[in-house]
């Protein structure tokens, strides 16, 4: 299994750890879903990773968050961090 690319979901991207998590783990060729509030005006700033963008609450109802995951078509992330 050398050489797949593995999928993070990171939470709390806005700056910080999540920020840095997500431009290193980009930057190492892994796929990653950056989420936060308020995605489209906080995250922007992580448009020019090419890491894919979520509008994601973690305080939400875990019913949302599972159905927004679906939606994306991911299954249990591999890596999370929160804010």
């Amino acid at each position: 299994m050398t050489g797949m690319r593995k999928t993070s979901l990171i939470t709390g991207c806005s700056s910080g750890f999540g920020e840095l998590f997500v431009r290193k783990l980009r930057a190492s060729g892994d796929n990653v879903i950056a989420t936060g509030r308020n995605a489209k005006v906080k995250l922007a700033h992580l448009e020019d990773t090419g890491a894919t963008i979520l509008d994601l609450d973690v305080a939400s109802p875990a019913e949302k968050i599972e159905f927004t995951l679906t939606e994306l078509g991911t299954s249990t992330p591999m890596a999370s961090t929160s804010s």
